[in-house]
């Protein structure tokens, strides 16, 4: 309350240690790292609170989400997100930060997916605009890579044929 995270980290610790702790310390100890932009120890605290009883593990899930992202860990973010989203099939803000996520590792199909179904919980959100400007050019995206993706198959399949007719060749002019 006092935005002194260094020093409710330390009590939020050491609530946890004496096992008098809420529900909730989980989490104010991770937001307190975060702030402290001590990813690890976020992430970590967050874990922590996401296997014990009674916390709220949908906002510990995404939370590690977002220091996971801060860390530039996005495959990890997605993991954590995707853990939100599952946690509660209307936790919109989780779809979006792992399709962002998704992004960041060049996973475009998962992303596009992602957004698409945002914009399906979301119709009115706020940034509406851009994320149909993102569709937009996921979709070409996606299509651009399946294109190459079916040309180099297309070569492969061309070059295989042209070794197995060299090896035909030497092998009747051997004989």
């Amino acid at each position: 309350m006092n935005n002194k995270p260094a020093q409710a980290a330390i009590i939020f610790e050491k609530d946890i240690e004496s096992g008098t702790n809420d529900s909730n310390t989980y989490n104010y100890l991770g937001l307190c790292y975060y702030q402290l932009q001590e990813y690890e120890k976020s992430v970590a605290a967050f874990e922590k609170g996401l296997s014990a009883s009674g916390t709220n593990k949908k906002i510990l899930a995404f939370n590690a989400g977002n220091s996971c992202y801060a860390m530039k860990d996005f495959k990890k973010a997605v993991e954590y997100y995707g853990l939100a989203y599952k946690l509660d099939q209307y936790y919109s803000q989780a779809l979006l930060n792992e399709a962002n996520s998704h992004l960041m590792v060049s996973e475009y199909d998962k992303a596009l997916e992602d957004y698409e179904h945002f914009l399906l919980l979301e119709p009115n959100d706020r940034q509406e605009e851009n994320i149909r400007k993102m569709i937009e050019l996921l979709r070409k995206e996606v299509a651009r890579l399946e294109e190459e993706r079916l040309a180099a198959e297309t070569e492969a399949a061309r070059i295989a044929e042209e070794e197995r007719l060299y090896k035909e060749e030497l092998k009747r002019k051997e004989e």
